[in-house]
């Protein structure tokens, strides 16, 4: 990525979510250079700073009935050392509805250690009976902060909440006819059994990341990026899923099957992964003649009843050189 110091930036960079997610972002006015991180003239940003955002999700309490609402509420905190202009803080969760920011800092600028809070409310239905789970993700535009954000764990706020559904009333029992004492008494009454199906739990599963690089290459160069899910557990991992975000100055060469990339974020969807496997995904990347320095590799793999994991690898790109001519003798 280029130098790009901070009064570049300008609100009308910001990146669209997807569509289907239920997303905010913060957008009041803001100064156009911070005091802390001065930007300097070869990376942008100064040696010593690095961007990291974390988000924590509440709810006001732990177990609902259907009709009633939660009320959510999202701690956005600039865990790093980049101030962030709060017009680029991305709440991003397809579950939620009336999303919005209630506090931020007034001059427009997330600093180290400050916070954010929104809030939000999911309607609470009859089909949510039993133990729920829900994800938010805070995000940044991308190729905006140098390199990615340190520690994409705490990107996301994952929350569990319980709906306790009444089960209906037993009718009473049927009372039997009385006896009458005709010639031949009458055949009993015989009430069929009524099948009560439960309902399949979802196993938990035990998954695992990991990103296999190149510590070195040089720019310009085609590298081979080696994306591995495993799932240690004996349960099956239904709906498994991979995500890699591209670092700043390298692209895909092609993408692989049942996969999509957006906004320099690549997923692939892995299906089932069965009991004690793994599954590699190898990918082509160029990396830009103009990179130079350490890019920081991330994957991380979920699945519909496996908690999220992440693993990071990092690769060191040396610049090319410019060519000399080779001396003439005589």
């Amino acid at each position: 990525m280029s130098a790009a110091p901070w009064n570049r930036f300008p609100r009308t960079r910001i990146v669209p979510i997807a569509l289907g997610a239920l997303a905010m972002t913060a957008a009041p006015a803001f100064a156009q250079s911070p005091p802390e991180c001065v930007a300097d003239s070869s990376t942008g940003y100064a040696a010593h700073c690095y961007t990291d955002i974390s988000i924590v999700k509440t709810a006001n309490k732990a177990t609902f009935a259907p009709g009633e609402t939660i009320q959510w509420t999202f701690t956005v905190t600039n865990a790093g050392e980049t101030p962030i202009p709060t017009s680029h803080v991305t709440v991003v969760d397809p579950t939620l509805t009336d999303l919005k920011l209630i506090s931020a800092p007034s001059d427009g600028w997330l600093r180290s250690k400050q916070e954010m809070i929104f809030q939000a409310t999911t309607p609470v239905t009859a089909a949510m009976c039993g133990e729920n789970a829900r994800r938010t993700v805070i995000d940044l535009p991308s190729k905006i902060y140098g390199e990615d954000d340190r520690d994409v764990s705490n990107d996301r706020g994952d929350a569990t909440f319980t709906v306790v559904c009444t089960p209906p009333v037993a009718p009473p029992p049927v009372a039997a006819p009385p006896v009458v004492a005709p010639p031949a008494a009458p055949s009993p009454v015989v009430v069929a059994p009524i099948a009560i199906r439960a309902k399949a739990l979802c196993p938990a599963v035990t998954l695992g990341a990991r990103v296999g690089v190149s510590k070195g290459v040089s720019a310009g160069q085609l590298t081979r990026v080696t994306l591995t899910a495993r799932n240690t557990s004996r349960n099956a991992a239904q709906g498994a899923v991979l995500t890699y975000r591209l670092p700043s100055g390298m692209s895909l060469v092609s993408r692989p099957a049942a996969s999509s990339l957006r906004r320099g974020v690549l997923t692939v969807r892995l299906g089932e992964l069965t009991a004690n496997t793994r599954r590699a995904v190898t990918l082509r990347v160029r990396i830009d003649r103009s990179s130079k320095g350490i890019r920081v590799h991330r994957v991380s793999v979920s699945s519909r009843c496996g908690a999220a994991v992440a693993s990071t690898a990092r690769t060191r790109i040396a610049q090319i050189g410019p060519r000399v001519a080779p001396a003439v003798a005589g």
